[in-house]
């Protein structure tokens, strides 16, 4: 009885390395090869035939068919491709035990495909075969092409269940180890979906596109928006992930995201972006995002984000920002859960500004609490800023700042007090008052109550 060992192949053909085929599976050889005459003339009957599929069953004979590319035509190249061409056919044995496998309906033959081999990544699958022989070997322009054969009754394999597969994939031991592609284990799971899973897929999805998408993925506050400049059409996954770490909850990116999985079979997948689209408010793709969710949303969205008439508040819109760090608050400001509550005195800049406040010089302290802001967004940067704004008559940009301080830390009345102040100086009754019932749903204090007292007795 002969065995396959990984080790001694790679040593022998080094540029294969990489290859992950004998990694997911372990075929044993043994006894006599397959009749020679016999073979060759059930092949050369259905050579077309053969030749076009992966696995070929024809009489006693189990046809496989092994493909291999290179990039360049030297002789070593040659010898490696037909290896490796070798080594796919034979893997084709395990691909063939694949349809033996009672998959529920729901499952398509596509993704099939995908479980099964994520499967092959944790279980060593093992099959028993006797020799194969290698009926075909052809290399022209950089391909090989090699047909192997094996005797049909010769083939042994311990065929799992679908309930086996699904509990290796969604075995946390797996997932947490093991190159799954969580999003796999997400469909799999499809509802209830434990923490721990959620958080393995954000780690790996954050380490190959960045801190940003891990955090939307987790429903967390982001560190930075800068605002697309691309359209989105004809993008693939990698450059819409891509996207969404420079322009987190963006609801366009997360919509299109949502799409691009619900065409590849993960519809599961699609509802956390199509969830996590919900977060902007006030645009057309948040609809659209609502609309993709219906009433079965496993993603809820913890953060808490400010309900806003904001066909309202569009009017309003500021355009002035030069600060590319600033520019997100013309268009999303108040929509996007980017900002800390932090100390903003060890930010910098804001400091001096209070100083310059004091001292009642104005221009300069909203200068300095806009390079706060632009340093780090901060609740304390965007209210002074937003509070500083208002009184040199900066209103349309202290209106964005006060949206945003609202996202920041939903728990501070203040905001809501100045933006109450800011309407009723442009005479806007219906966003003056949408903002005095805001501030006067929260505990007042005095500075607080004698404002809104100042406005509504007007």
């Amino acid at each position: 009885m002969t065995h396959f060992k990984r080790k001694n192949f790679f040593n022998e053909y080094p540029l294969l390395w990489g290859y992950s085929l004998l990694l997911c599976m372990s075929i044993t050889l043994f006894g006599i090869e397959p009749n020679e005459n016999s073979v060759k003339s059930v092949f050369q009957s259905n050579a077309d035939f053969i030749l076009t599929n992966d696995v070929t069953h024809l009489g006693d004979y189990v046809f496989c068919r092994g493909i291999a590319v290179s990039e360049s035509e030297t002789e070593l190249s040659k010898e490696v491709s037909l290896k490796r061409a070798e080594l796919f056919a034979s893997s084709k044995l395990i691909d063939d035990c694949r349809g033996k496998i009672q998959w529920p309906e729901s499952i398509s033959e596509k993704f099939q495909k995908t479980i099964w081999k994520e499967f092959l990544k944790c279980d060593g699958f093992e099959i028993e075969t006797q020799r194969g022989v290698s009926i075909y070997s052809e290399y022209q322009k950089g391909k090989a092409t090699v047909i192997m054969v094996y005797p049909e009754d010769s083939i042994t394999a311990k065929v799992p269940s679908f309930e086996k597969i699904k509990d290796l994939l969604l075995d946390p031991e797996n997932y947490k180890t093991k190159p799954i592609q969580l999003s796999v284990c997400l469909e799999l799971q499809k509802e209830n979906i434990p923490q721990d899973m959620l958080n393995t897929f954000a780690n790996r999805m954050g380490e190959k596109y960045g801190r940003n998408v891990k955090n939307v993925i987790q429903g967390k506050r982001v560190d930075s928006f800068v605002v697309p400049e691309s359209e989105m059409t004809d993008l693939n996954l990698n450059s819409l992930f891509s996207l969404l770490n420079e322009s987190p909850y963006e609801s366009e990116i997360c919509y299109k995201i949502g799409e691009t999985l619900d065409a590849i079979e993960r519809p599961v997948s699609a509802k956390l972006f199509y969830s996590r689209g919900t977060v902007e408010k006030g645009c057309e793709y948040s609809l659209k995002c609502v609309e993709k969710l219906g009433n079965d949303n496993p993603f809820p969205n913890e953060i808490e984000m400010p309900e806003v008439p904001w066909k309202l508040f569009a009017k309003y819109q500021c355009v002035g920002f030069e600060d590319e760090n600033l520019q997100f608050l013309e268009k999303y400001a108040g929509k996007i859960p980017l900002g800390e509550d932090v100390d903003a005195e060890e930010v910098g800049y804001y400091k001096t500004g209070m100083i310059a406040y004091n001292d009642n010089r104005l221009n300069l302290a909203y200068e300095l609490f806009k390079a706060s802001a632009s340093k780090q967004i901060t609740f304390d940067a965007c209210n002074m800023a937003g509070n500083v704004g208002r009184r040199i008559g900066k209103t349309d940009e202290a209106i964005a700042f006060l949206l945003q301080a609202t996202v920041i830390n939903p728990s501070k009345v203040y905001p809501w007090v100045h933006l109450a102040i800011i309407f009723d100086q442009k005479n806007d009754s219906k966003l003056k008052d949408f903002c005095i019932q805001k501030a006067q749903s929260f505990p007042l204090d005095d500075w607080s109550q004698k404002q809104l007292n100042g406005i509504t007795k007007k």
